[in-house]
């Protein structure tokens, strides 16, 4: 409150020398709060200072075909073997492969998650660019715990989703009218963490859905890194290493169009998210919660 009187007795006093000195007085406040907006848009802290050092420690981009096949297989648990016994065997088989892998994500289309404006000269970053929200796990992995989420929140990523097979078939929809749907099955490969609660956002200091960074950026360079970009994963394998199953996603009356989604995902803890330039350059690092 003593803040408060302060800022009104200082503008008490402006108003008294008079109308002009006033205004000068509000133009300097509303151009400073100009100048900060500016500033907090274009250094949003995009290169998280952990990441990069991880980077510079990993090795080689991985395939993530080479990745599963490197890992070791894990027997499942069977009938007659305790849980914690399971557990035990899970966690000496991760502690034989704690070297973190980069993976490169292949995107749905050019610059997925990415956008320019041109006129502020801004790249605008979203959790979408790394695949985050992309996939429903629930068929997969379950609903988690109470208050879980096993789509928008979960720490997971899509890393590359290819269709391998497309066919059409006659149905009837909600009015009974009869329509053509059409079938695609798609070969999803992804990163699975665990289960997120509900609102959470796989990135730290992030809320879901909103952007990561906006970034000053030259159209040229911008250009670069949305057709010529990659965005890569750190991530360091745990057991049971890989799970596969089905998503499938059924056609409505407004959308006669239904997917089945052969997944693959490597499960592994997630450390960090890269968005890099055509020769390598890293343009944005956030850290994964």
């Amino acid at each position: 409150m003593k803040g408060v009187r302060r800022q009104m007795d200082a503008f008490e006093k402006l108003a008294a020398q008079g109308p002009k000195r006033l205004t000068q007085w509000t133009m300097a406040l509303l151009a400073g709060s100009a100048l900060a907006s500016s500033a907090a848009a274009s250094e949003p802290g995009n290169r998280d200072a952990g990441c990069l050092q991880k980077l510079a420690a990993a090795g080689p981009v991985s395939t993530f075909d080479d990745a599963i096949k490197a890992l070791p297989q894990i027997e499942a648990k069977s009938t007659y073997e305790s849980t914690a016994d399971y557990e035990r065997r899970l966690a000496a088989a991760s502690g034989q492969t704690s070297r973190p892998i980069l993976l490169k994500r292949t995107p749905s289309y050019v610059g997925e998650g990415l956008s320019y404006d041109a006129d502020r000269r801004i790249l605008t970053i979203r959790p979408t660019a790394f695949g985050a929200g992309q996939i429903n796990f629930s068929m997969i992995f379950g609903m988690g715990p109470p208050g879980m989420d096993p789509f928008a929140s979960a720490i997971a990523f899509g890393l590359e989703a290819r269709d391998v097979a497309k066919e059409n078939y006659e149905a009837n929809n909600g009015f009974g009218a009869q329509v053509t749907v059409t079938q695609t099955t798609r070969q999803v490969h992804a990163l699975w963490e665990q289960h997120g609660k509900r609102g959470d956002s796989p990135f730290v200091g992030n809320s879901p859905f909103k952007p990561l960074a906006a970034i000053s950026m030259t159209p040229q360079a911008a250009r670069d890194v949305i057709e010529r970009g990659s965005v890569t994963l750190l991530a360091v394998p745990k057991a049971p290493f890989k799970k596969t199953g089905l998503n499938a996603v059924a056609p409505d009356f407004r959308r006669p169009r239904e997917r089945i989604d052969q997944v693959t995902a490597l499960i592994a803890y997630v450390q960090c998210a890269y968005l890099q330039a055509s020769d390598g350059s890293v343009i944005a690092a956030f850290a994964v919660r």
